[in-house]
Formats: structure tokens, C-alpha cells, sequence
């Protein structure tokens, strides 16, 4: 019924619109048709009116804005502004400051303790904790320092050597120097980074059984950490991420210590045929202050 409605009153609409019109046509019409023996009525007591003026459309009410119970009309261009990117919008400020970080995960021994003397004959895999502690002086740029420790096992022919001897050998390292850090991408979300460190190094070697003690350690320079990794930027105040670092060195000097019924021999010096060996490090980082 409704639509009915609706048709009827769009009929009489238009009929309403179409009617001034015929009336302005009407004259001229008659003009055109009247035949001569009926000449055209004149008005008597006034002047000739001239024809009217054409009806003007009825005036178009503004457009009102689009709301929810208002929409825009179908096939309207919707107008937005520039589209941010999602990555560095949802992202801390880049900052500059204090910073630390916490880096674990694994650490492999490779080269050469001393000439012919192979990394993997005296310890094995380890795990590090190394604290890196700085700061930004601009938001791509970290100066800092790095302390670490690590801990494994013996390994190759030291671990024989202890296992004959019934011991439980343990070896641990450690680790201090400066380092400088380039970031990338500081203000967004993930942040990739290099670095750079120079620092000193520590090896030992330690076990005890069956009224025996023995102990090994080895030092040296470490000439360069090349680092790289990335922070996943989760707030302001904290981030995580892979790294990877590989160091190399030189140990130089070296002590050994055993003791054996109460008697304890000792013997140090400088490592006469140095090498050159590495560390191979990957693991995660945990970041204070990204």
C-alpha cells in the first residue's frame, strides 16, 4: 500500500508542476488556432495585462551533513586524510638517554686458545649474561660499556683429563669494554642495530675430586665485538630482540694451579705462541629504555 501511496503522490506532483506551464502555453495556443471571424477577447476598463512571467522552480533546501541517522548518499567519495604508517604511529618516541640492556643466550668457542691448540680442546658452549649500560646521546646513536659472564663446561681433551682424574670441571668466562651502537630505525616499532665494541677477556677452567683441585686461566685483549640485532619496541620503557655478536681475540697470558694430596703447584706466565680465536654469540636482548 505504501508504495501506492507513494506512486500517487509523485503523479500529482508532477501534474502540479506541469500546470503552470499549460497555462502559460495556453494563450499563444489559442493565438495559433482562433479563426478570423473570432477575434481575441479584449478586457474592457483596463489596459492589456501582459503575459505572466514563467513560475519559478520552488527554492532546494540545503544539504544537510552526513550523520548516523543522516547517511551520505550511495556512491559518495568518503573523504579521509592521509593514511599514517601503522608501524611508526603505534611506535614509543625516540628518545635519547639513559639505556640498559640484558643479552643471553649462547656463546661457541672457535680458532685457537694458543698456536695448535684448539678452543673446543679446552671448553665448550656457553651461556652469557652480558649487561650492556650507556646511554643516547642523540636517539640513532648508544655510547656505552659491556660487563658479562658465562658459564659451560670442559671440553676435547680437558674433559678428559678431568674425567680421569674423577673430576667435575666447570669453565666460565668473562668480559668488559666499551662498545658505540648505530640504530636505524630509533622512533619506530622494530629498530634494527649495529655495533662495535674493543675490550678484555678472561678463560677458566675449573675442578675438583677425590682430594684433587685444579684450575686453568688464560687472558687477553678482545679487538673487536661486531654486533647486530633488532628491538621490537613494546613500550616506552621496554623492548626485546635477536643478536648476534661475534667477537675475536687473543689471549696472552696464562695460569695454572693444581693441588694434589695438600700440595699445590703453580705455574704463570705469558703465552709464548699466541692465535687468534673467536666467540660466536646469538641469543635474545632484553631492553630497558629503548
Amino acid at each position: 500500500m505504501s508504495r501506492l501511496l507513494e506512486t500517487a503522490c509523485l503523479c500529482l506532483s508532477a501534474a502540479a508542476l506541469s500546470l503552470p506551464v499549460l497555462l502559460m502555453a495556453a494563450p499563444a495556443f489559442a493565438q495559433g488556432t482562433m479563426t478570423p471571424t473570432q477575434p481575441p477577447p479584449v478586457a474592457t476598463g483596463t489596459p492589456n495585462q501582459p503575459p505572466p512571467t514563467p513560475t519559478q522552480p520552488p527554492p532546494v533546501a540545503p544539504a544537510k551533513p552526513a550523520t548516523a541517522s543522516n547517511p551520505p548518499p550511495a556512491g559518495a567519495a568518503a573523504q579521509t586524510g592521509p593514511v599514517e604508517d601503522d608501524e611508526k604511529s603505534d611506535a614509543p618516541k625516540a628518545r635519547t638517554g639513559f639505556q640498559m640492556a640484558l643479552r643471553t643466550g649462547v656463546a661457541i668457542p672457535l680458532g685457537e686458545l694458543e698456536k695448535d691448540g684448539k678452543m673446543s680442546d679446552f671448553t665448550g658452549v656457553q651461556v652469557p649474561v652480558i649487561i650492556d649500560l650507556g646511554g643516547k646521546i642523540i636517539p640513532n646513536l648508544f655510547l656505552g660499556g659491556y660487563l658479562g659472564i658465562s658459564v659451560g663446561g670442559a671440553a676435547g681433551k680437558l674433559a678428559d683429563t678431568c674425567d680421569k682424574a674423577s673430576l667435575s670441571c666447570t669453565s666460565i668466562g668473562g668480559r668488559i669494554g666499551a662498545q658505540i651502537q648505530y640504530h636505524i630505525i630509533p622512533e619506530g616499532k622494530i629498530n634494527p642495530w649495529i655495533g662495535y665494541g674493543i675490550g678484555y677477556e678472561l678463560l677458566g677452567v675449573s675442578g675438583e675430586g677425590n682430594n684433587v683441585k685444579l684450575s686453568a686461566a688464560t687472558a687477553g685483549i678482545e679487538f673487536a665485538h661486531l654486533m647486530a640485532g633488532a628491538d621490537f619496541r613494546i613500550s616506552k620503557g621496554f623492548g626485546i630482540g635477536p643478536f648476534a655478536d661475534f667477537s675475536i681475540g687473543q689471549y696472552s697470558v696464562a695460569t695454572v694451579e693444581s693441588t694434589v694430596a695438600g700440595k699445590t703447584t703453580k705455574r704463570d706466565g705469558d703465552i709464548e705462541n699466541t692465535a687468534i680465536h673467536q666467540w660466536l654469540m646469538l641469543g635474545a636482548r632484553f631492553v630497558f629504555f629503548p
